[in-house]
């Protein structure tokens, strides 16, 4: 399974074991994280090492039990895991020492590709959108500006980016620099409000709203 930026999390066995039916006894699995990147509040950080499991995992169907415990190697020091997770890949608990609650980013998020919105009245903006990894790159079609945006949060349903608008029409302030954010929601559409100085001198504040075409 990849993680949300890189690197990868693995299930195996730590003993002999053959599960009965749909109840699989999750003390005989462990939870393997190699070089798995995230990235919380736009700081990106690694996670190695492995996760026990305990109790039972009753199908999709049934009530599961499923809980995490262990210590984790990370690139900020040692990261002590104990908490819950629901069969969507929900957690709950405490991870490096602070209560904390996570929820499994989309399933299928795919934001490459041209997105067509507008911002203060212009609602002729297409935005051709490249995302790989934490990157959000966009490009302005038949306009010299561009999203340079890097993911700082996530849900079950969305991701959130954040960065800067870069604006190279011409003017005594350009390139213009505007800071702000953009949510992507898996209904393909993508909101948000970047605010700066434009390329005229003059502060303004532009709430974006695209639909991916």
């Amino acid at each position: 399974m990849a993680c949300p930026v890189s690197g990868r999390v693995e299930a195996t066995y730590t003993r002999n074991y053959e599960p009965s039916g749909n109840d699989i006894d999750l003390s005989a699995i462990q939870l393997v994280f190699t070089d798995c990147a995230f990235a919380t509040d736009g700081v990106p950080f690694l996670l190695n090492g492995s996760l026990t499991l305990s109790g039972h995992y009753l199908g999709s169907e049934g009530t599961p039990d499923i809980r995490l415990s262990g210590s984790l190697t990370t690139s900020t020091g040692a990261c002590v895991v104990n908490g819950t997770v629901s069969v969507s890949g929900a957690f709950g608990g405490s991870a490096c020492g602070t209560s904390m609650s996570a929820t499994p980013l989309p399933a299928s998020l795919n934001l490459n590709g041209t997105w067509s919105g507008g911002t203060n009245g212009n609602t002729n903006i297409t935005v051709a959108f490249q995302h790989t990894g934490s990157s959000l790159v966009g490009t302005f079609v038949g306009f010299p500006a561009s999203f340079d945006l890097t993911q700082t949060a996530s849900s079950s349903t969305s991701l959130t980016f954040s960065g800067i608008l870069r604006i190279d029409y011409p003017g005594p302030c350009s390139p213009a620099r505007m800071s702000g954010s953009l949510i992507a929601s898996a209904a393909n559409t993508m909101t948000g409000t970047f605010a700066g100085r434009n390329t005229d001198c003059l502060s303004e504040t532009n709430p974006f709203g695209f639909l991916k075409q």
